[in-house]
């Protein structure tokens, strides 16, 4: 559901920035790879510490600790780049910067789809109420 509008935003803000190129393909890259990077962390937190006992779809939802570690953990996984760039940004050109956080986001990934197919789905065959 995000990925086109992570396109669409990521296209739209390198246009009027007047952004290079592979820059703004490093944007878009970026953007979509990071939201497919918090869907696995979610649904990794959702196995590890689902809630079972609920009376409605919302309470699932509002109610469940994992949740609240999906959403917090990926708003940390958000402002890292941030904090690290104060660190090391001034040695190192903005668009190198955003490919190897990109690399990093797209390395998360891979790791936790990989986990989710393997262990994920043991996981997931073992719930019970």
């Amino acid at each position: 559901f995000t990925a086109l509008p992570d396109m669409a935003h990521g296209l739209a803000m390198g246009l009027v920035l007047r952004l290079e190129w592979y820059t703004i393909v490093g944007v878009v890259l970026t953007a979509v790879i990071a939201s497919a990077l918090f869907a696995a962390w979610g649904l990794l937190w959702n196995l590890k510490l689902p809630n079972l006992h609920w009376t409605n779809e919302t309470a699932a939802v509002k109610q469940s600790f994992s949740v609240l570690i999906a959403m917090f953990g990926s708003w940390g996984i958000t402002v890292l780049p941030l904090g690290v760039y104060f660190l090391v940004g001034a040695y190192l050109p903005a668009p190198l910067y955003l490919y190897l956080w990109l690399g990093v986001f797209a390395a998360a990934a891979v790791g936790l789809l990989v986990w989710l197919k393997k262990k994920g789905t043991e996981i997931f065959r073992g719930l019970t109420d």
